[in-house]
Formats: C-alpha cells, structure tokens, sequence
C-alpha cells in the first residue's frame, strides 16, 4: 500500500488541528507566565476554569498583577466575581489604587462596589478626600 500525498495532507491537517484544540483546552502557555510570575496555579485548574466558561487569561492576569501589587487574590473568588458579571479588571485596578494609597479594602468590599457599576477608582478617591478631612496635616 502507497502512502499519498493526500494521505500526508490529511494527516498533517488533522494533526494541526488536534495541536491547536489541545493547545485551546490546555494553555500550558498562559501556565508558563504564571509560573515564570510567581503564581501558582495548576495546568487542571486552567483547564477547569476554561471548562466554566472563562477566559483564563482573566484570571491568571489578575494573580499576577495582585502578587506585583503585594497582595492575593484567590482564583475562586475571581471566578465567582467574574461569573456574578463583575469586572476583574476594575476589581484588580481598585485593589492596586487601593494598596497604594495605603486603603485596607477587603476582596468582598471592592467586589460589592465592582457589582454595583460603581467607579472604584472614585470611592477610593472619596474615602481619601474624607480620611485627609478628618486627620488634616
């Protein structure tokens, strides 16, 4: 029996796509960052989080932005904020704004001002204009 050359294309093609599928379900890249940052998160739990629905992307964006902001976001509670219908984005540049402006919030207050449409980067601001009213100078 004669192997084609349609037979090479279709075992190429097929095989191609097989890569990108498996590349799609399993980022090892995305893990790679992950792990070259300092975040630890399974190769399973990307895959799972890609499973819910979710960019992981999203998620292992956010873990590294908090670990170089110096503090910690757990990887359940971003699913749940993000599937909730919050913003990480805006939950993560509240929490950043936050710590460096010395505000202690919570994950669950930023998150209920996130799910709330309000501005976070503008109730810090606020709070700041109120802590500075109350201990001028």
């Amino acid at each position: 029996m004669e192997i084609s050359n349609t037979d090479i294309l279709i075992v190429a093609v097929v095989s191609f796509a097989g890569l990108y599928i498996i590349q799609y379900f399993i980022p090892v890249g995305l893990w790679y960052t992950a792990k070259a940052s300092g975040v630890r998160i399974s190769i399973l739990d990307l895959i799972f989080i890609r499973f819910r629905k979710i960019p992981p992307s999203l998620i292992v964006y956010a873990l590294i932005a908090s670990a170089k902001g110096g503090f910690s976001f757990d990887k359940d509670e971003l699913q749940a904020h993000h599937l909730a219908g919050g913003s990480i984005e805006n939950l993560t540049k509240g929490m950043i704004y936050a710590k460096a402006n010395g505000i202690k919030l919570s994950f669950r207050e930023v998150s209920k001002l996130d799910l709330a449409r309000k501005d976070i980067i503008k109730e810090i601001q606020i709070k700041l204009e109120r802590k500075t009213k109350h201990n001028p100078g």
